[in-house]
This record gives C-alpha cells, sequence and structure tokens, in this order.
C-alpha cells in the first residue's frame, strides 16, 4: 500500500477534530498536599477584628509559695504579679483574579449580574469548550491562596512585613534568643520551642 497524498492527509486533517479525554476537565499537574495548612485549617477560630492585635494572656510562674511559722513570726506576703501578654499582630490578605467579559463569552459563558455570581453556559457550548475557563480562573485562585497561605506559613515572617509569621517564627533553631508575641525568650525558659 502506497503513501497517502498531501492532499489526502490535508483533507483528513480538515475533516476530523482531534479526540480529546475528559472534555470538560483540566488535569492539574502541579498540586500538592498541604498538611500543615489543613491541620491549621481544622483548628482555626474567627475573631471580630480590633485595634490591630490579637493578645493571649500567659503565666509562667507561680510566685506564691509557703513558709513555716510559730508564735509571732514576722509573716511576708506575696502580691502575685504573673500575667504576661503575647501580642500579634493580624494581617488580612488576598488572592484575587480578573476575566473579561469577552474572556467568557469566547468561552460560550454569559453574566447576567455584575459581580459574576449568576453565569449561564449559552446553548451548545459543549461542542465548543473543550474546559470551562471560568471555573479554571477560579481553580487557580483557589490553589493559588492555599499555596500562598501554606508558604506564609511555614516562613517566619520576614518575607513580608504585611503577612502573617509562621512556623519558622514560633520554632526557632536557638529557642533562647528572639521573641515571639513580644515575650523575650531569654527572660522566658517556658516559652521556648524544645
Amino acid at each position: 500500500m502506497g503513501a497517502l497524498s498531501e492532499d489526502v492527509i490535508e483533507n483528513i486533517a480538515n475533516a476530523a477534530i482531534d479526540f480529546h479525554m475528559d472534555r470538560g476537565q483540566v488535569h492539574n499537574q502541579h498540586i500538592q498536599d498541604k498538611p500543615l495548612l489543613d491541620e491549621l485549617r481544622r483548628r482555626q477560630k474567627t475573631f471580630p477584628g480590633g485595634k490591630g492585635e490579637i493578645t493571649v494572656r500567659t503565666v509562667f510562674d507561680t510566685e506564691s509559695g509557703i513558709e513555716g511559722f510559730e508564735g509571732d513570726d514576722t509573716l511576708s506576703f506575696t502580691n502575685p504579679t504573673p500575667i504576661k501578654t503575647a501580642r500579634y499582630p493580624w494581617r488580612m490578605i488576598h488572592c484575587g483574579i480578573t476575566m473579561t467579559t469577552q474572556e467568557l463569552l469566547h468561552d460560550g459563558i454569559s453574566v447576567s449580574d455584575t459581580n459574576g455570581k449568576q453565569t449561564r453556559n449559552h446553548s451548545q457550548r459543549d461542542v465548543v469548550a473543550l474546559a470551562n475557563a471560568l471555573e479554571v480562573k477560579l481553580e487557580d485562585m483557589s490553589e493559588g491562596y492555599a499555596a500562598g497561605m501554606n508558604e506564609m506559613l511555614w516562613a517566619d515572617g520576614s518575607q513580608d512585613s504585611k503577612e502573617v509569621p509562621g512556623i519558622k517564627y514560633m520554632i526557632a533553631d536557638d529557642p533562647s534568643t528572639g521573641s515571639v508575641g513580644g515575650i523575650d525568650r531569654s527572660e522566658q525558659p517556658m516559652w521556648r520551642n524544645k
């Protein structure tokens, strides 16, 4: 059997389209598990705001003690002042995307309000669309937020003064130096990581 002529090959190419596995789906190859972020999200709490810090009250030492006495011995009394305050600034974190109406229309999607909450697919959109561009962008934003939060939570806070200091801020290579939450670890051995 002879080879196909160039005209025959071009005619076949013009008459057929490629087969796309899993039409409508995109397979992300770069997403990894984020166990620290997952664990912190499970334990997260909300707060109503405040003037700039989240504070935690802590006590490191018992200052009161006992003493023996007889008769009219002069006794000493303690006025305990053990409460210390750790202060952590709270931060606002942003991750946002843009998408034009034209991009949506090219993808066969109409938007019927200004904030993008009400979208609808054009009829027979599935004939031309291989993936939902809006869903892919929203998934990208979600993963970008998760990846950024995960990276931030592993860092020590020196990467950006407007981000939250992470685990390396709390756990130091030399736990006898520096401060955490404004409390000096050299003065408070119980405030040191082990």
